[in-house]
């Protein structure tokens, strides 16, 4: 259209009938409508790189989205088992790098107790585990009493016993990390063992035998502590009624002791006996 007029005004110059301006006007209008044309001639052929680069754009987002959600997600902690927070080592908002520890937390369901054994009775456990027994006992702390079962030893001994690990078999536990217990362990059966009370004993290893009111010194081998199962949790660990345990070839069931302890007793010695009480044997 503009081309047209711009063709009438070129011919009404010739004939000098027109103005120059008229004419200039027309060519300013003919050249703005090709440079609109051609723009959107370029707009036209551009199409198709511009889409394809908000599409790499689009592609981009998607994956910076997929990043940052897999970022969160790894910024999530979920503990594999139900536990116990120990410590807590970060605040919130605080930067961690890689590896960094943020806490520390254990499972109630496989705490262990760790108590020493003396050496002495360390042959006697390993021949009972040789043999595949089963050894229980109980642990508590005075608020909590529980059952447990010895499940193995250390291979390394120390001077004040060797370590041995304890499964604790009742539930729920209370018991926390670091708490102090008291473990008694039910050793295997021995035959012909006796029970005496403390104050029988003189020395580690001699008590006197009442024979025809008369004392004599006999040679034992002390075997350890047997204590009574008591109902309350308070009266095990607090009650001290505990008896050793002994050996000899020298007494037999049904033999009198000295119980009273005489600080210048001696083998000859007559004594009256007030009371009689049979000594246990078999005690498990």
């Amino acid at each position: 259209m503009n081309e047209k007029a711009l063709a009438r005004a070129e011919k009404v110059k010739k004939q000098k009938l027109g103005s120059v301006s008229e004419t200039e006007q027309a060519m300013q209008q003919v050249e703005m409508q090709r440079l609109s044309y051609n723009k959107s001639l370029f707009s036209v052929n551009e199409h198709q790189a511009r889409q394809e680069q908000l599409e790499a754009r689009l592609m981009q987002a998607e994956a910076d989205l997929r990043k940052s959600r897999l970022a969160l997600e790894r910024s999530q902690i979920y503990a594999p088992f139900t536990g116990v927070v120990a410590k807590v080592n970060v605040a919130r908002g605080d930067r961690v790098n890689n590896n960094e520890k943020l806490l520390r937390f254990y499972s109630t369901e496989h705490l262990e107790i760790r108590a020493k054994l003396p050496i002495s009775v360390l042959p006697e456990i390993q021949q009972s585990i040789e043999e595949k027994m089963i050894l229980k006992g109980d642990a508590g702390n005075g608020n909590q009493l529980v059952s447990v079962q010895l499940e193995r030893i250390s291979g390394e001994a120390q001077a004040s016993g060797v370590d041995a690990i304890f499964n604790i078999l009742s539930e729920p536990v209370r018991f926390r990390l670091g708490t102090i217990v008291v473990v008694r362990l039910q050793r295997p059966i021995r035959e012909n063992m006796i029970k005496v009370p403390y104050q029988a004993m003189y020395g580690s290893d001699r008590l006197y035998q009442i024979k025809d009111n008369r004392l004599r010194a006999i040679k034992v081998k002390t075997i350890g502590e047997y204590q009574e199962k008591e109902t309350s949790i308070s009266a095990q660990l607090l009650k001290n009624e505990s008896v050793l345990l002994v050996e000899s070839d020298e007494l037999k069931s049904g033999d009198k002791i000295l119980a009273t302890h005489l600080p210048n007793a001696f083998t000859g010695l007559k004594v009256d006996v007030l009371a009689e009480k049979n000594m246990d044997k078999s005690i498990k």
